[in-house]
C-alpha cells in the first residue's frame, strides 16, 4: 500500500520552486494527438517506479465515460517543443478526498519545478470541488522525491487500512481481505482484527469513521485512516 499522506484542503501551502515558464493543459482527456507519446511516457514510469501504478488505456484517457472511470479524473500534461515530457493526473476518490495518483517527469526535464507545477494545477482544480476536504497523495518509502514534493504542499503522513470485500455470484459469504500500510504497528494490528467483524467495520462507515473509495458489483474497498 506504501505511505499514505494527506492535507486537510484549506491547509494546503503552495510551496516555492514551482516552474512557471512551461505550460500546462489540464484537461478530462487526452487528445488523440497525444496520446501515443503518453502511452509511452507511461510505460517508462512503470520501468522506473517501483510501487505498482495503474497503466491506463489508450481507448480510456480519450473518453469520458466508462463504467471504471474515477470521478473528477483530470490530467495535467507538460509539452515542450510538441514533445509530451511530463505528466499526472488526479481524481475523487470516495465522498470528501482528492487522490494525486501519479506525477512523472522525463528524465532530462527534472529537477526543474515541473512536478510542483503539475500536482499544483491538479490540486487547484481539487480547489473547485466544493464536497472535498482532504488532498490525498501514495508513495513508496524508497521514493524520496515523491514524498518531498507532496510533503512541500504541506501533506504529512497518516496511518491507513484497506479493506477489500469481494463478492462472487453464488457465494454466501464475501471474500474480505485487509491490509495495513504499517503492519508492524502494533496499533494497526489490533484494528486489523477489529475490522474483521463487519458489524463493527459498517458502522464505522455509517459515521463517516471509515471510506467506501470504490463500490461496483462485487467489489467494494472501504478505507480506514487513523493518526
Amino acid at each position: 500500500m506504501g505511505i499514505v499522506l494527506e492535507v486537510e484542503k484549506n491547509k494546503k501551502l503552495t510551496p516555492t520552486g514551482i516552474n512557471n515558464d512551461v505550460e500546462v493543459a489540464v484537461s478530462d482527456v487526452i487528445a488523440e494527438v497525444q496520446v501515443e507519446q503518453f502511452m509511452t511516457l507511461q510505460l517508462m514510469a512503470r520501468k522506473e517506479i517501483n510501487e505498482e501504478i495503474d497503466v491506463l488505456t489508450r481507448e480510456g484517457v480519450m473518453s469520458t465515460k466508462g463504467a471504471f472511470r474515477h470521478p473528477s479524473l483530470r490530467y495535467a500534461l507538460v509539452t515542450i517543443d510538441d514533445e509530451l515530457i511530463g505528466y499526472g493526473y488526479g481524481y475523487q476518490e470516495g465522498a470528501d478526498t482528492f487522490k494525486i495518483d501519479t506525477v512523472y517527469i522525463k528524465s532530462g526535464f527534472r529537477r526543474q519545478g515541473i512536478s510542483k507545477r503539475i500536482t499544483n494545477e491538479l490540486l487547484s482544480f481539487a480547489d473547485t470541488l466544493d464536497n472535498v476536504k482532504y488532498l490525498k497523495g501514495v508513495t513508496q518509502p524508497g521514493n524520496i522525491s515523491a514524498l518531498t514534493l507532496m510533503k512541500s504542499f504541506n501533506m504529512s503522513g497518516l496511518k491507513m487500512i484497506r479493506i477489500t470485500i469481494e463478492s462472487t455470484e453464488g457465494v454466501t459469504d464475501p471474500q474480505i481481505s485487509i491490509e495495513s500500510n504499517d503492519s508492524r504497528d502494533p496499533i494497526s494490528m489490533a484494528i486489523v482484527e477489529l475490522l474483521e467483524n463487519q458489524t463493527y467495520l459498517d458502522e464505522l462507515v455509517a459515521y463517516g469513521r471509515a471510506v467506501v473509495v470504490k463500490e461496483e458489483v462485487g467489489l467494494k474497498i472501504i478505507d480506514y485512516r487513523f493518526n
